[in-house]
């Protein structure tokens, strides 16, 4: 066994001296002398100290002799074939790398199982001090920071890392991994992958995690689950990622199954830092898709897979897979097999077992007999008899100390021994279908002086009958000694089983279906979440406790939560069902506070408001229509009146209040584009009012809204579009002020948020809250388009459904939807203020918009056509002295734009027009007539479209007006010229005639403005003559918009706003209501 470098003190004179296996080895309080304490003291001081330093890479030779590795290099603390050095048959197959170093921890001799858990103590407290500071520096660095995760992967197994000194569990929720302090009631979120975590695995003696996602930029991980610190990480070592992955017995070799169709099953040696796997095979489709993996405890060269109706076994080595596919079907026995769960191999066997839906057991065995020529397992297997075990479906196989345990759909856990006896079992869990069962890493009494490797204990060592534990099934009744285990179910509850109290103690119990409804409380430090399954609780994010929960009953429709909203006096919590049930509940104890539930929607309830003063809630549902309900001081809450004022679905719904009159204002905004005011004052019995209704977007569709903070003078409304783009409108006129780029994460902003600032001054800096597809960020306010004021990360890869901020602004709560999983994310706001100042002042962050930057050929091209809009303000044909200025009129703004390719329609260079125009109009009184080359930048970038006009969008047109002729959809000539006199934003019969001569070619390019008048008599004629009597869009495109024929053919091409000359039209003079109307 290792020793470290120094020697403890001496101990009392009636104990015989002794030397520790480790450094900080817990000792009895009468073997402890003052001297030993404080030497302890100072070496547990140096230690922390030279941690921290290091950063954990190096631990002193003194105390315990032990590397770790970076990411993605060779880890020095690697796992030892403590197996092989102790005798036990645990060879690696023949041809397999060594190791590039061997852990000094590890003993090279067995140790006993008690010794391990308190050495794992050690080290634990050792790097305790080290982490804090990590922690706090981790967190300086980000602007939102998760905190806690509520939820689990269900279909992911649930780990026990417990040892006889702490009580861990190890899960997945979405894309994080979870470290569970059950004692604590702490978590330690490990954040790596992209996508939601699909497998995990852990080391034998539980020091070595791993996961794995599936998807694009996938992962796999390696974590030392003492330091909470990845030690390999591997880029996506299948192109789609992995569906399972296991670690051999020593933990030196990782198995991995990818996730495609057909699988490629992999071996790797993790410890080394190698890139390529040591060796792999392709898997055919037919088997179906492989999602467990297991090794075999005494060959490690052996492992076994399934998928639900094909058990695989293989035998790897020297560079190559061998592998066999034994067939078995309900006609071999006359029965049924049902779907596999999981397979594993017996103990000092040539056999396998593999579990199945019908409550079988498979046992498989070598497909020829073993000969006294030949005892070598081997992989070509046989089914040789199935064995009923459960008289439900198993869904968990697994084994320990080398007694094998199932789980099934009852919720029952049983233990067999190797001939597939009963011993022993629990039939009182009903937290669901078990699916999984993790055990403990502990020592179990009775033991002492056993030599048995990977802590593995014999049954029959136990002398005595311990009245602690029960007695098995067998007819000696001897004692029944298991370790303690954590048990997880689908329905997302995991608990930890006291083997000798016969007792379960739910550690979670969390949501198994979507969850979209969170909402926090207005004052406390509680929020609500409400899933669709029916379950309601409300959680203390402060304490980290629940406060109390509610499962609705009831038919499914109605008790399926869609939407939850506490009112601002943080009294009530109104819930919104997918049957268009509406529930007023008590906020504190969750109960009904009237009789009888409203069910005025037929459709499901998507969103709930009150009002700031608690008066009026608001309802929006899937059949388009807003319900109003009213509560007087002192009654209870009585139904209005609805209103169906769209014909889409509604995107989102708010009130507010008026500024002249201090009345409630309720508005919605549609799918339609419209947003709609109603008449709260006039509403009356049955009647709810519309105020006005405006079509606030032309082309774009507005995804959310909310009320902008009063750092501005002005009121505003603050919206996000499908074109990423924020835009604010005059809250009394709906006129649009402002349009600012958005953040470009890959989706649009689906909801914002201002953050909450008590007592918020209007001179204090405010920030914003958004959620997209899969993302959430924080930005800056005010507004202006600069990138470097919005930072954004992956919350939920499944999609995030909904958040909510906490009151104070510290927090933000976001709920996954069908991930069934709430993240909790700590805001600091000043990682986003250094990240805004590393962008640079002023047009130094936009410059970096524009293709090529300051020094590319589009600044370039903008200075010139700026001096051109002068020269043209100043009259082409002047002979007087030009003046040249660095401001250029605002009338000249629409000709520059579509001179740099983007050709904005008429609404839009009105607002491009008012918000140049009135941008110092509340400060000064008067209008802005000029702009200068920087404004006119922040403009462009702001407007332009962020992708540009695809051609899809043109195909797509022709597809809708035309008739299919071939793969061409063909217009009429007289359909096409009608449309655009008459629909959209038309044009007169003059201006038509005059830009499609000249895109044909027969007027100069800068059009008449510039150089001649335009004569139409002609027109009419040219026309005819070179536009065909049926137009297809690929003609369109090429022959008289002017784009090349390789972009025709790309439809997925940017057109607006490409810089490519091949890319652009043949004038730059075409009018907006062409494009808009295409």
């Amino acid at each position: 066994a290792e020793e470290t470098a120094e020697e403890k003190a001496e101990e009392t004179a009636e104990e015989k001296a002794e030397e520790t296996a480790e450094e900080k080895t817990d000792e009895t309080a009468e073997q402890k002398a003052d001297e030993t304490a404080e030497e302890k003291t100072d070496e547990t001081a140096e230690e922390k100290a030279e941690e921290t330093a290091e950063k954990k890479a190096e631990e002193t030779a003194e105390a315990k002799a032990e590397e770790t590795t970076q990411q993605k290099t060779e880890p020095a603390d690697l796992p030892a074939d403590e197996a092989a050095d102790a005798g036990e048959g645990r060879q690696d197959p023949p041809g397999t790398p060594v190791p590039a170093a061997i852990a000094s921890e590890i003993p090279r001799a067995p140790t006993l199982p008690e010794e391990r858990a308190k050495r794992e103590a050690a080290a634990a407290a050792a790097t305790a001090a080290s982490e804090e500071p990590e922690e706090e520096s981790e967190e300086s660095l980000s602007a939102l920071k998760p905190v806690w995760a509520f939820g689990m992967n269900r279909h992911v197994p649930v780990i026990s890392l417990a040892t006889s000194e702490r009580d861990v569990v190890f899960y997945a929720c979405a894309n994080s991994a979870v470290l569970y302090d059950v004692n604590a009631n702490r978590q330690r979120i490990l954040r790596g992958h992209t996508n939601a975590i699909t497998c995990t695995a852990a080391s034998n003696d539980k020091r070595w995690l791993v996961t794995g996602d599936a998807g694009l930029d996938s992962a796999v991980i390696i974590w030392d689950s003492r330091t909470a610190v990845p030690v390999r990480t591997m880029f996506e070592p299948h192109p789609n990622g992995v569906y399972a992955v296991a670690l051999n017995p020593n933990s030196r070799f990782l198995c991995t199954l990818s996730a495609e169709a057909n699988q490629t099953f992999a071996i790797w040696n993790w410890t080394t830092g190698e890139e390529l796997s040591l060796c792999s095979a392709t898997l055919s489709s037919a088997y179906g898709i492989q999602r467990y993996i297991s090794f075999n405890a005494d060959d490690n060269s052996h492992v076994v897979t399934n998928s639900d109706h094909q058990v695989l076994f293989f035998q790897w080595g020297e560079g190559k897979v061998e592998y066999f596919a034994p067939p078995l079907t309900d006609k071999d026995f006359n029965k049924p097999v049902g779907r596999y769960c999981h397979s594993v191999f017996l103990r000092k066997s040539t056999k396998a077992i593999s579990a199945t839906s019908q409550g079988l057991c498979v046992v498989w065995d070598s497909n020829k007999p073993l000969t006294k020529m030949s005892t070598e397992a081997t992989p070509d297997k046989r089914a040789v008899k199935l064995v009923p075990l459960h008289e439900k479906g198993i869904t968990v196989l697994t084994q320990t100390d080398e007694i094998i345990v199932t789980g099934d759909t009852a919720g029952h856990v049983k233990f067999f021994d190797q001939n597939l006896q009963l011993l022993y079992w629990y039939q009182h869990f009903k937290f669901g279908p078990v699916s999984s069962i993790s055990f403990k890493y502990q020592s179990l009494p009775a033991q002492t002086g056993a030599a048995n490797d990977d802590d593995r204990l014999s049954l029959k060592s136990q002398p005595t009958m311990d009245p602690l534990y029960d007695t098995d099934a067998t007819i000696p009744a001897n004692p029944f000694f298991v370790r303690d285990f954590v048990i997880g179910t689908s329905s997302a509850v995991f608990a930890n089983v006291d083997v000798r109290e016969s007792r379960a103690h739910i550690i979670h119990r969390d949501f198994d279906a979507a969850v979209r409804a969170i909402d926090v409380h207005p004052t406390m430090t509680k929020i609500a979440i409400g899933g669709k399954s029916g379950y309601l609780k409300i959680w203390n994010y402060q304490t980290k406790l629940t406060e109390c929960s509610r499962h609705i009953e009831g038919k499914a429709s109605f008790s399926a939560i869609r939407c939850i909203k506490f009112d601002p006096a943080g009294e009530f919590l109104a819930v919104g069902h997918e049957g268009g049930l509406l529930r007023i509940l008590d906020a504190d104890t969750l109960s009904d506070v009237m009789e009888e539930n409203f069910h005025y929607s037929r459709e499901c309830i998507t969103h709930i408001v009150f009002s700031d003063d608690s008066r009026y809630l608001a309802t929006a549902d899937k059949e388009f229509t807003t319900s109003l309900y009213e509560r007087e001081r002192g009654r209870p809450w009585t139904y209005v009146g609805r209103h169906r004022a769209h014909y889409k679905e509604i995107h989102d719904l708010l009130f507010g209040v008026q500024i002249d009159t201090g009345y409630n204002r309720l508005l919605s905004l549609g799918k339609d584009r419209y947003l709609v005011e109603y008449d709260i004052p006039n509403a009356s019995k049955d009647n709810l009012p519309v105020l006005t209704s405006d079509r606030i977007e032309q082309n774009g569709v507005p995804l959310c809204m909310t009320w902008y903070p009063p750092i501005v003078k002005e009121q505003f409304l603050l919206t996000a579009n499908d074109e990423y783009k924020y835009k604010l409108y005059n809250c009394t006129t709906k006129k649009c002020r402002n349009t600012f780029l958005g953040p470009t994460y890959g989706s649009p902003v689906r909801k914002i948020c201002i953050l909450p600032h008590p007592n918020a001054q209007p001179t204090d800096r405010r920030y914003a809250v958004f959620m997209l597809n899969d993302k959430i960020g924080l930005t800056i306010l005010p507004l202006d388009g600069n990138p470097y004021n919005s930072v954004g990360c992956v919350a939920h890869p499944q999609g995030v459904a909904n958040m909510a901020c906490s009151a104070d602004g510290r927090f933000l709560f976001t709920a996954g939807g069908e991930d069934a999983t709430v993240q909790m994310w700590s805001v600091h706001p000043a990682v986003l203020d250094a990240q805004s100042k590393l962008g640079g002042p002023d047009l130094i962050p936009f410059y970096s918009l524009l293709e090529g930057g300051r020094e590319g050929e589009l600044f370039k091209e903008l200075e010139d056509y700026f001096y051109y809009a002068q020269l043209r303000a100043q009259g082409i044909d002047s002979m007087e002295t030009r003046w040249v200025s660095e401001r250029i009129p605002i009338a000249e703004i629409p000709f520059v734009m579509r001179g740099l390719g983007f050709y904005p329609s008429e609404q839009e260079i009105d607002n491009m027009m008012n918000e140049i125009k009135f941008s110092r109009y509340v400060d000064t009184g008067e209008y802005v007539t000029d702009i200068d080359l920087g404004e006119f930048i922040r403009l462009y970038v702001n407007h332009r479209p962020v992708f540009g006009l695809s051609l899809d969008r043109i195909f797509k047109a022709f597809k809708v007006l035309g008739e299919a002729k071939g793969e061409e959809f063909l217009v009429d000539r007289g359909d096409i010229l009608d449309l655009l006199q008459n629909s959209g934003e038309h044009m007169t019969e003059y201006e038509l005639a005059e830009y499609l001569t000249t895109l044909l070619g027969f007027n100069p390019e800068g059009g008449s403005f510039e150089l001649e008048e335009f004569n139409p008599a002609t027109a009419g004629d040219l026309i005819d003559a070179h536009i065909p009597a049926r137009i297809g869009a690929s003609g369109f495109v090429e022959d008289l918009l002017g784009f090349g024929p390789v972009a025709a053919r790309q439809k997925s091409s940017q057109a607006a706003g490409s810089r490519s000359q091949s890319a652009r039209p043949k004038s730059v003079q075409i009018s907006s209501s062409e494009a808009q109307t295409l």
